[in-house]
C-alpha cells in the first residue's frame, strides 16, 4: 500500500479552539477592526456592505487557518504563489554532454553537374542578317551596303 508522507512537519501548539497563539491574535486584531468599520457604515446607512464585509473575511479567515493542502496551510500556499508570479525568472539552457548516435548508412552520391545548353540565335534574325552584313562590309563597300540597308529598312515599313 501507498502511504502519503506529510512534508511539511511543522506544529504550532494551540491554546483555545484549535487556534495557535498568531491566529488568535489576528482574529482579535479582525474583529476590533470589524467593530469600528460597524459604527462607520451604521452612520452613513451602509449597514448591509458591513455584512458583506465581515462574512468575506470571516470566510478568508477559515481558509487561511484551518484548510491544510498536503501539510501546507492555505495561507503558505497563497504566499508561494504570489512569489512566484512576482519574482524574478532566470532560464538557462544546458547542453547534454554525451556521444552522438552513430548512424550508419550510405553516403549520398554526388550528382554531376550538366553543362548549361548554350542561347540558339535564330537563322532568319535581323540581328543574324545584321551581322553577316557587317562581317562583309571590309571585303565590300561601306556605301553600297548603307544602301541596301535603307532598301531593306524601306521594304519592311511599306
Amino acid at each position: 500500500m501507498q502511504f502519503k508522507v506529510p512534508k511539511f512537519l511543522e506544529r504550532e501548539s494551540t491554546i483555545a479552539w484549535g487556534l495557535s497563539f498568531k491566529n488568535l491574535a489576528v482574529m482579535g486584531v479582525l474583529f476590533f477592526v470589524l467593530f469600528g468599520l460597524f459604527y462607520f457604515f451604521k452612520s452613513i446607512n451602509l449597514l448591509w456592505l458591513w455584512f458583506l464585509i465581515a462574512i468575506l473575511t470571516a470566510v478568508v479567515f477559515v481558509v487561511f487557518n484551518f484548510v491544510r493542502i498536503e501539510g501546507q496551510s492555505a495561507f503558505d500556499l497563497f504566499n508561494s504563489a504570489v512569489a512566484f508570479v512576482f519574482k524574478a525568472r532566470l532560464y538557462m539552457w544546458e547542453r547534454k554532454e554525451g556521444l552522438a548516435p552513430v548512424r550508419l548508412g550510405k553516403a549520398p552520391e554526388k550528382k554531376e553537374k550538366q553543362k548549361e545548353a548554350t542561347l540558339k540565335i535564330a537563322p532568319k534574325s535581323r540581328l543574324g542578317i545584321l551581322g553577316s552584313k557587317i562581317d562583309v562590309s571590309s571585303i565590300v563597300n561601306r556605301e553600297d551596303l548603307l544602301e541596301e540597308l535603307r532598301d531593306d529598312d524601306v521594304k519592311e515599313r511599306g
